[in-house]
C-alpha cells in the first residue's frame, strides 16, 4: 500500500483548472496522488470559468486581477472554516476563540497541507497557520515556489518602486517559508534556489522539483504537412513558433522588436503566436506590438489545447521564448518533447532545462542581436541548416522523454510521505503546548483578524500599483486621444472649406465663389 492512500490532503492553489503553467502542474500532481489512494479536496479562487464549488473543489471569493482575469485574489477567509468544508461539515463555526479552532483543528485536521505557488490564498493559510500552532497540532505544510512574484513586480513597476516590492515580497516569503510548519519548499529552478535562500528561507527546506510533460501528447509525430505549409508559404519561410500567455510581463516587447529586426534583414520567417489573454486590452496592446508586420510574417493562434496545441509545436521548426519571469517553463519543456530546438533568454527556468548548444540557445535577457542571430542560424544557408537541426531536435526529444510527469508524481510523493511520522510526533509534542497556551486567553478572533489584514493589506497595495502603473495611463493615454480628436475635428473641416475654395478661386471669379457660399448659407 502507498504511504499516503487514504490520507486527507488539503491543497491550496492560486489557480486550478484555468490555461497556465501552475494549473496544469497542479492538476497532474493531483491525479498523480489520487491514482495511489490520497483523498485531496482543493481549495483556490473562484475565476470565470470555475464560479462555484464541486464535490472535492472549494472555491473562494476573490477579486479578478486587472491584466489577467482569470486569477483573483482571494479575500480573506478562515483556515478552520475551511477545514470543516473540506472535511464534509460544511458548516460555518459561530465561536471563534481558541479553544474552539484547537477543537476543529485537532478532529477534522488533514494529515498534510500542500500549497501550489502560494500568494493570496497561500499567504494567509501560511500566517494563519503560524498563529494556530500557539491553539492545535501543527499540521505538516509543503509548499511549491511556482510564481516568482518578486520578478513581476520588477518588471512592471519602474524604480523606486519596484525595488522597495521586490524587498517586501522577499521579506514576507522568507519569513512565513521559514516557520517549522513549513517541511518543504520546492523550487523549479536554481534562479528560484538563490532566491529563497536569499530570503532567509532554511536551506535544508529546499528540495528541487521539476515540472514534467506528456511526450505521447506533445510528439514530433504530430506535425501537421498542412499548417506546416500554410505557415511557411510558396518561399518555404522558417516557422518560428511561441506559446504563452499575451500579457505584458511574459516579454512581448522584447519578441516584437526581434520580429521586427529580423524582417528588416530581410530574412524569411513567420512567427507563429499561440496564447491569449481574457482581457481584451491586454491582447489587443501585444498584438499592436506587431501590426507594423505583414501577415505573411506573424500570426496570432489565439488559446489551443491538447492536440491542436501539439500540432502547433511540431508543425513549427523552431520554438523561441522571450520571457524572463517562467520559474521553469512549461512550454520548453513541451517544445523539445515536439522535436523543436529552443532559442530563449538565459533567465529563469528556461536556463535550467536548455543545454546550450544542444537542444537549443540561451542568449543574454537584453540581447536582442544575438536572440536574432541565433534565430538565423536555423535559416536557409545558417550554420544549422539541415542535419545539425535535426540532431539537436533529437537531442530534445530525449531531454525531455526524461521528465515525465510519474517521475515527478514520485519526488513529490516521498516527500510528502517522509512529512508525515513528523507530523505524528509534533501532534503530540503540540497537545501539550495547547494547553499551556489556553491559559493566555489569546483568542481565533485576533489570529484571523492580524493574519488576513496584514496579507491582504499587502496584496491589495500591489494591485492598487498594478492600477496606477498600468489602468491610469492607459486611461490617460486615450483621453488625451479623444482631446486630440476633439481639437482637431474642427481643424480639420476648417481646412477642409479651405481647400474648397482655394480649388474654387482657381476656377470661378470672386461673384461666383461668393454668391454659392451665400446660397450655402
Amino acid at each position: 500500500m502507498h504511504p499516503l492512500s487514504g490520507k486527507k490532503l488539503l491543497v491550496f492553489t492560486e489557480s486550478y483548472g484555468d490555461v497556465n503553467g501552475v494549473a496544469l502542474t497542479t492538476r497532474k500532481i493531483i491525479e498523480y496522488l489520487r491514482s495511489h489512494g490520497a483523498n485531496i479536496v482543493i481549495v483556490a479562487p473562484v475565476s470565470p470559468i470555475f464560479p462555484e464549488s464541486t464535490s472535492d473543489q472549494i472555491r473562494v471569493s476573490g477579486y479578478p486581477l486587472p491584466m489577467n482575469p482569470e486569477l483573483a485574489l482571494a479575500y480573506p477567509l478562515r483556515l478552520d472554516k475551511i477545514v470543516a468544508k473540506a472535511s464534509g461539515k460544511w458548516k460555518a463555526l459561530e465561536d471563534v476563540d481558541g479553544s474552539t479552532i484547537q477543537q476543529t483543528v485537532e478532529q477534522e485536521q488533514p494529515d498534510l497541507i500542500y500549497l501550489a505557488s502560494p500568494a493570496s490564498l497561500g499567504f494567509q493559510i501560511l500566517l494563519q497557520l503560524r498563529f494556530l500552532s500557539h491553539f492545535a497540532p501543527q499540521v505538516p505544510v509543503l509548499a511549491y515556489f511556482q510564481t516568482d512574484l518578486s520578478t513581476y513586480a520588477e518588471l512592471m513597476f519602474p524604480r523606486p518602486v519596484s525595488s522597495l516590492s521586490v524587498w517586501v515580497m522577499r521579506t514576507v516569503q522568507g519569513y512565513l517559508f521559514s516557520h517549522p510548519t513549513v517541511k518543504t519548499v520546492f523550487y523549479p529552478s536554481v534562479l528560484i534556489k538563490d532566491y529563497l535562500l536569499h530570503a532567509n528561507v532554511q536551506e535544508d527546506k529546499l528540495k528541487l522539483l521539476q515540472g514534467g510533460v506528456d511526450t505521447e501528447l506533445f510528439h514530433p509525430a504530430r506535425a501537421d504537412p498542412a499548417l506546416k505549409a500554410q505557415l511557411a508559404g510558396s518561399d518555404g519561410k522558417l516557422v518560428l513558433v511561441s506559446v504563452c500567455r499575451l500579457s505584458h510581463e511574459k516579454g512581448f516587447d522584447f519578441l516584437a522588436d526581434v520580429a521586427h529586426a529580423l524582417h528588416a534583414a530581410h530574412f524569411p520567417f513567420h512567427l507563429h503566436i499561440v496564447g491569449g489573454n481574457p482581457a481584451p486590452a491586454v491582447a489587443a496592446a501585444i498584438m499592436h506590438l506587431f501590426a507594423r508586420l505583414p501577415p505573411d510574417v506573424v500570426s496570432f493562434a489565439g488559446v489551443l489545447h491538447g492536440a491542436a496545441l501539439a500540432r502547433a509545436y511540431a508543425s513549427a521548426d523552431v520554438f523561441v521564448h522571450a520571457s524572463v519571469s517562467e520559474t521553469f517553463g512549461l512550454v520548453v519543456l513541451e517544445a523539445m518533447a515536439s522535436g523543436l530546438p529552443v532559442v530563449a533568454r538565459a533567465q529563469g527556468g528556461p536556463a535550467d532545462i536548455i543545454a546550450h548548444g544542444t537542444s537549443g540557445f540561451l542568449v543574454p535577457p537584453g540581447s536582442r542581436d544575438a536572440f536574432v542571430a541565433r534565430v538565423m542560424a536555423f535559416g536557409r544557408g545558417g550554420a544549422l541548416e539541415g542535419t545539425a537541426a535535426d540532431g539537436m531536435r533529437a537531442t530534445a526529444r530525449r531531454m525531455a522523454e526524461q521528465a515525465t510527469w510519474a517521475r515527478i508524481g514520485d519526488e513529490l510523493a516521498a516527500e510528502l510521505a517522509a512529512a508525515l511520522p513528523t507530523a505524528v510526533v509534533e501532534q503530540g509534542e503540540e497537545a501539550e503546548g495547547a494547553h499551556t497556551t489556553r491559559g493566555r486567553r489569546r483568542t481565533g478572533t485576533g489570529v484571523v483578524m492580524v493574519s488576513s489584514v496584514a496579507v491582504i493589506a499587502l496584496v491589495w497595495s500591489g494591485t492598487a500599483l498594478v492600477y496606477v502603473f498600468a489602468a491610469i495611463p492607459t486611461a490617460a493615454a486615450r483621453a488625451w486621444r479623444a482631446m486630440k480628436r476633439a481639437v482637431w475635428r474642427p481643424r480639420g473641416a476648417l481646412k477642409s472649406l479651405s481647400f474648397s475654395v482655394s480649388r474654387l478661386r482657381r476656377n470661378k471669379s470672386h461673384s461666383q465663389i461668393f454668391a454659392r457660399v451665400e446660397c450655402a448659407a
